[in-house]
């Protein structure tokens, strides 16, 4: 990711979390910050409710970014979850005497190929 493009993307999250009212002091034991309203109390959830709606519409790029983070948390591990089945597997797909064999059968390289009967011509 560019440096520039990385440090706008920080920037929205920061604002974000100021605008939940969450800060470093909250981390701190109960007897040096003893938060003046409960999180369980309704008005503080209404407050905090309509910041986060007033800050999603004044920065709605922050929806797009995680939809866009989100697909590609989602790709990596459906391309993780096929190479862990393909590597699971890897001896049946090398070595099935059923399958149609072209060229050297005991050369050094094995092409494998993956296809749906159902989609034959059709692009993912």
């Amino acid at each position: 990711m560019h440096p520039h493009r990385a440090n706008h993307l920080q920037q929205p999250v920061v604002v974000f979390l100021l605008v939940l009212g969450l800060d470093l002091s909250l981390a701190l034991p109960p007897a040096f910050a003893e938060p003046a309203v409960q999180p369980t109390d309704p008005a503080w959830q209404q407050a905090v409710d309509k910041a986060i709606e007033s800050y999603i519409r004044s920065h709605p790029e922050v929806i797009e970014q995680t939809l866009q983070a989100l697909e590609a948390k989602r790709q990596a591990e459906e391309q993780a979850r096929v190479k862990a089945t393909i590597a699971a597997r890897q001896n049946e797909l090398l070595n099935d005497p059923t399958s149609p064999v072209s060229g050297n059968p005991k050369g050094e390289v094995t092409v494998v190929e993956f296809f749906n009967r159902k989609h034959r011509g059709q692009t993912p």
